[in-house]
């Protein structure tokens, strides 16, 4: 199935090339130093280099124009179900349960980058792979590594790493003040001198 949703959400020439396969810029459920997933940093510069709704257009728009298709060939699936028989019809439940599983898929794969994108979520390569993926855990299927994230991000939420610039972009308000009371938290973000002592 992850191969079927890599191959939909796969429209990018110089990606393909990139990757040589079908390993990445979808659900990363693999080891977090494989290349293709969130910790390659070829992927996390180009997340980081654009703003990532922007990011989650160009990645996403082409798989959700083929869910139309997928939704036409459902409905085809549907007609020739009832008339089909033996083998043929083993053969079309079977690619019917996929392309539901699929459009399943990538509707939550959808729902769950508008989210993070609403945060809004800006990475920066200086708070590390751990911090910048935090608000990606749930697309995350390696259980560590999902873990990991998690932790992190509620480690974020709390405000253990103000320093964080994802906590800047997120949280500005309660960074600030903290930047107030932590003169190495402001110089972190570069706005010591809009708090000096």
């Amino acid at each position: 199935m992850r191969t079927m949703l890599l191959r939909v959400l796969d429209n990018d020439d110089k990606a393909s090339a990139h990757r040589g396969s079908l390993d990445g810029y979808a659900l990363p459920d693999t080891d977090p130093s494989a290349q293709g997933s969130l910790s390659d940093p070829e992927l996390l510069h180009e997340v980081a280099g654009t703003p990532f709704a922007y990011w989650v257009g160009s990645r996403v728009h082409g798989a959700l124009s083929k869910m139309g298709a997928l939704g036409r060939r459902l409905e085809e699936l549907d007609l020739q179900l009832p008339t089909a028989t033996g083998r043929e019809a083993g053969e079309l439940r079977r690619e019917h349960e996929d392309l539901t599983t699929l459009q399943s898929e990538l509707a939550d794969l959808r729902a769950e980058l508008l989210r993070v994108a609403a945060l809004p979520y800006k990475p920066d390569l200086d708070d590390g792979v751990l911090i910048s993926a935090a608000p990606l855990a749930r697309l995350f299927r390696l259980t560590k590594w999902r873990k990991d994230l998690e932790a992190c991000w509620k480690k974020l939420e709390k405000g253990d790493y103000d320093w964080a610039h994802l906590a800047m972009a997120v949280w500005p308000e309660r960074v600030h003040e903290a930047c107030r009371r932590d003169r190495s938290i402001a110089i972190a973000h570069g706005v010591e001198g809009e708090y000096g002592r």
